[in-house]
């Protein structure tokens, strides 16, 4: 028998999907269980470079709760057509539809001026599409600002290498998250709970005395100050 999805559409109001697209339901249903326990207060976030069948499936989620659900396109909502083979008005025209039916917002930019645009807290962020390392790292990172404790982060593309190795920086010494769980393609992501104290070294890296957790300082500090030199230099190249 076949398992029927939480959020089940109806035809008309499905998202059309490029092959290769499709998430499982297992995804699909974890998705919309965990933005249906996003506080009302806090914003959902999906940094993607198209709208996937998880922007319905996080926008169902939010609905008794009444929390927004932002989709950040980090190349652009023409070039992402472009490279999947549609017509630029063609994709924006779907993804208008799609933010009527659903209440999503749709935005473009760099991630780093995406993320200082922003001002709501993100109870839920969601990277989805990419397989380079420094695209999941950066987006994560630029929005660490803006977290709660409560802050789930959901990583698509878990196995492939490049994500698989910034949630490996992210849970160790890169970062200041633990993994909760994974499920086919997806990994979730919680901030580390840990009152920290650190202990720290002539090479930048602490060690935290109540948990042993290592954090190397020197190189989120060398991260920081490289996001702000790309956006000065981006500003001056307009």
């Amino acid at each position: 028998m076949k398992r029927k999805r939480k959020w089940e559409v109806t035809k008309e109001e499905e998202i059309p999907l490029e092959k290769g697209d499709s998430l499982s339901i297992a995804e699909l249903d974890l998705l919309c269980e965990l933005a249906g326990k996003v506080h009302p207060r806090c914003a959902v976030m999906e940094i993607a470079n198209q709208a996937y069948e998880s922007t319905e499936a996080l926008a169902r989620g939010v609905q008794p709760v009444g929390t927004g659900v932002f989709n950040l396109s980090l190349y652009g909502r023409n070039q992402s057509s472009k490279t999947a083979g549609r017509d630029s008005d063609g994709f924006e025209n779907r993804t208008t539809g799609v933010e009527k039916a659903s209440g999503v917002t749709f935005s473009d930019g760099s991630v780093y001026d995406l993320s200082r645009r922003r001002r709501e807290t993100i109870g839920l962020l969601l990277v989805i599409g990419y397989q380079y390392y420094e695209e999941v790292r950066e987006a994560v990172v630029c929005w660490q600002g803006l977290l709660v404790p409560e802050t789930v982060i959901i990583i698509h593309n878990c196995h492939e290498p490049g994500p698989a190795r910034a949630i490996r920086e992210f849970i160790t010494d890169g970062g200041n998250f633990v993994l909760q769980q994974s499920i086919d393609n997806m990994a979730v992501l919680v901030m580390d709970r840990c009152q920290h104290y650190w202990a720290i070294n002539s090479n930048e890296v602490g060690i935290c005395r109540n948990c042993g957790r290592k954090r190397n300082f020197g190189r989120l500090n060398r991260e920081i100050a490289s996001l702000g030199i790309r956006k000065r230099t981006s500003h001056r190249m307009k």
